[in-house]
């Protein structure tokens, strides 16, 4: 869940060795589903065709210009094209109020029928400044300013994959309109579906075809939801969106034991992680969450504040030492409220489930903003269960930020296996 810190640097030349070409395709199509497209009321418009040379420069501006190669792949000067989406959803506090959705779809540079596109559902990390969501970051497109995140995806786009990528809620076109629900499972689920479905719409009015399966990805919180939804998929019939890949990293499936992991240390690596979890659910689905009982003042009664998409600096904002963050009972687990909260994070913590996607789990064994024994514990969980789960585990011993390098590197392998 850390914020932004290891999609920077040229350590994505790392990447050099792993870069493949890829080029395959695949007949079977993924047919549109009934959708209530009024109520959706989807709306796209196209942001910005990129050329090879704009992707050239996006690339050596972060380092990755491996993952890019020297050749275009498509014929003419246009590679890859960025479509904004914006539809509407349901509120994350479960009302009858609907937020303005918005994200974005990347995909091959024209209209085209006949070749069969694989499509990646590319969950994001944690981020708090609303100019860092996917669709901002591509409507103020500079290369300089681009997140490595969204530049690797563009060149996946110009390699022949269709990306979707969602702003969470309360950023991008519904900044304003409500917190977002940080790792709270339902709302997280329901607007990506949302999202998803819009994004289908948009992709049957601009002709693509795209194969029947999705790739599921992301890493730390975008681990969280893309696990998340992936079991949502898989387990509940109502959906018609079957997953070929499910690949996270850095990912909190279990929260409460990372809660008890907070509670048991001196300091933080992260401390605003905690209170973004813990106002996201006040303000959305546990409304009767008492945020004094948790946080020590002035953070009880302000720090929701800190949250509101233009704060750069939130790290500074919060102390890193437990004892000034954190109240006593909080920490020591006692009263009703410590009780209430351990019961929210075991509700929405990813479940175990007998998947039927290949699922793939990566985490750095000195991982302390999304503890390492999270994702060890979990694993070993979900095969009790009767899952199927492939864990890597981060030899070099990286920490959230180092980790995330190994969880590109290994996608990057990983990927043209399911094109």
């Amino acid at each position: 869940m850390e914020q932004r810190s290891y999609m920077h640097g040229k350590w994505f030349l790392l990447l050099i060795t792993l870069f493949i070409f890829i080029a395959c395709s695949d007949d079977d199509v993924l047919s549109p589903p009934e959708i209530p497209e009024e109520e959706l009321q989807v709306d796209w418009k196209q942001v910005k065709k990129f050329t090879f040379e704009d992707l050239k420069e996006a690339a050596k501006t972060l380092g990755i210009q491996a993952l890019l190669g020297n050749k275009p792949l498509y014929e003419g000067n246009i590679q890859m094209q960025a479509l904004k989406v914006s539809c509407k959803s349901g509120h994350p506090d479960g009302s009858d109020q609907k937020i303005d959705l918005s994200g974005v779809i990347l995909m091959p540079p024209a209209t085209d029928s006949l070749t069969t596109h694989p499509v990646v559902l590319a969950l994001p990390y944690t981020y708090v400044k609303n100019t860092d969501s996917p669709t901002l970051q591509l409507t103020n497109y500079n290369a300089a300013d681009l997140e490595a995140f969204i530049a690797f995806w563009m060149i996946k786009a110009s390699q022949g994959y269709i990306v979707v990528i969602p702003d969470y809620p309360g950023f991008g076109d519904s900044h304003g309109q409500c917190f977002i629900p940080y790792i709270e499972s339902e709302p997280m689920i329901r607007t990506t579906y949302d999202f998803l479905q819009a994004a289908q719409i948009t992709l049957n009015q601009n002709y693509f075809a795209r194969k029947k399966t999705l790739i599921v990805t992301g890493y730390s919180l975008g681990g969280y939801v893309a696990a998340s939804f992936a079991r949502e998929l898989e387990t509940n019939s109502d959906y018609n969106y079957p997953v070929d890949l499910l690949f996270v990293g850095g990912a909190p499936f279990r929260l409460k034991q990372i809660s008890d992991l907070v509670r048991a240390s001196d300091e933080l690596v992260t401390p605003y992680l905690m209170p973004y979890a813990i106002w996201g659910y006040k303000k959305n689905g546990y409304p009767d969450l008492k945020v004094g009982d948790i946080l020590n003042e002035p953070y009880a009664s302000t720090s929701d504040t800190y949250f509101d998409g233009n704060h750069s600096n939130i790290g500074e904002l919060f102390p890193k030492k437990v004892n000034e963050l954190f109240t006593e009972s909080y920490i020591n687990a006692t009263g009703e409220t410590s009780t209430y909260i351990n019961r929210i994070l075991d509700e929405n913590s990813v479940k175990p489930w007998k998947n039927k996607c290949d699922f793939f789990v990566i985490h750095g064994k000195n991982d302390k903003t999304v503890y390492y024994a999270n994702a060890e514990d979990y694993v070993a969980e979900h095969k009790s269960a009767g899952g199927s789960v492939d864990f890597i585990p981060d030899l070099l011993g990286s920490d959230h930020s180092g980790s995330g390098i190994i969880y590109f590197i290994s996608l990057t392998a990983k990927l043209p296996a399911y094109k």
